[in-house]
């Protein structure tokens, strides 16, 4: 899948889009409180207005933990979102100063706010830290993004497309024009959850292909035709790119530094493991003898939890054969390589 089809932009990518096309981007969410109470929102249960701060899917208990996971992805950036980041601007330029710091003035940081916060006090930290802002502005705070462009920071918009809405975009990507922001970004509409309801309540539709709501792509499309003789950068991202290309390259990055010996990992940046459910301390001694009678002494390749064994695929199948005993079950297992492991798949075999 391209990243970047002909037909869904013009003008430069933005360098953090680029970033998150090779999954090298981490996601700083600093709390899902915001003032703009947007019906469309899709923030989870989990997030939306909660006070806690995740390193892509793994909650932050401490500074370390955001170090540790940027290093876990072998991330070049991060995005840092929320909620609206400004709304905690000292915690958004702790975060930021310490992943500059750690790894350097190359590590990429872009930013998402609604702007409505945004002065020129907040600006000044910000341009010691941030790379790129994406404004997500009601009308009444567009003033924001020119002056934001007074400071080294790029500046552009990122927003979801929302049918019906073409004139009020085309209306805003003028604007941006005007002022000389660099880019703006077309996110194709989500429901979630949290948002369903408010969106079809408005008469939205949803596919059932995707959890993109129908109409969102389309005028994307037609509005990324209609500005190609603008002098600003316009790029659409997909609800399919989202899930397809930036999650599956972020996963394949944080499956690589954190797989054991005994796990592959799939197409899809999925661990690959070998269960074995003994049941039993009798069941599991039994099946670690029959381990170290038949496979060659290889240490890490097999690791006992409980009354469990977590192996290699392959050497479950072939103790599958070895182990008769109808109480004891054997499976291949694919779990997500974040934090939380969440298991995806179980092949009982």
């Amino acid at each position: 899948m391209d990243p970047f089809p002909k037909d869904t932009f013009h003008g430069k990518i933005p360098k953090g889009c680029e970033l998150c096309a090779q999954g090298a981007k981490m996601v700083l969410f600093i709390n899902g409180v915001c003032l703009s109470n947007c019906y469309y929102c899709p923030l989870s249960t989990k997030r939306k207005g909660q006070w806690q701060t995740w390193a892509n899917e793994r909650p932050v208990a401490s500074d370390e933990d955001v170090v540790d996971e940027a290093r876990k992805m072998d991330a070049l950036g991060t995005g840092i979102t929320g909620g609206d980041p400004i709304m905690f601007a000292d915690d958004t330029i702790k975060y930021a100063s310490l992943l500059k710091k750690t790894f350097g003035d190359g590590h990429h940081i872009h930013l998402y706010t609604p702007g409505n916060l945004i002065d020129r006090t907040i600006l000044g930290y910000l341009e010691n830290v941030v790379d790129e802002i994406r404004f997500h502005p009601k009308e009444e705070d567009w003033d924001k993004i020119g002056l934001a462009l007074s400071f080294d920071i790029d500046v552009g918009a990122e927003i979801p497309v929302i049918p019906g809405e073409k004139e009020n975009i085309l209306r805003f990507c003028k604007h941006l024009e005007n002022v000389g922001a660099a880019f703006i970004n077309l996110n194709e509409l989500e429901y979630s959850d949290t948002n369903m309801e408010a969106l079809r309540s408005r008469g939205f539709e949803f596919s059932g292909d995707s959890n993109a709501v129908i109409g969102s792509e389309e005028l994307a499309l037609e509005i990324v035709e209609s500005t190609r003789d603008m002098d600003l950068s316009v790029h659409y991202c997909s609800s399919r790119f989202k899930d397809g290309i930036q999650l599956r390259e972020r996963l394949k990055r944080r499956a690589g530094n954190v797989r054991t010996r005994y796990q592959d990992i799939d197409e899809d940046g999925l661990l690959v493991t070998g269960l074995i459910e003994a049941g039993t301390h009798s069941g599991l001694e039994m099946v670690i003898n029959i381990i170290n009678d038949n496979f060659e002494d290889d240490t890490g390749m097999y690791e006992v939890r409980g009354t469990s064994i977590m192996t290699t695929w392959s050497a479950v199948e072939e103790l599958k054969e070895m182990v008769d005993d109808p109480q004891i079950i054997f499976s291949i297992i694919k779990e997500y390589p974040t934090h939380n492991r969440i298991l995806v798949d179980k092949e009982i075999l």
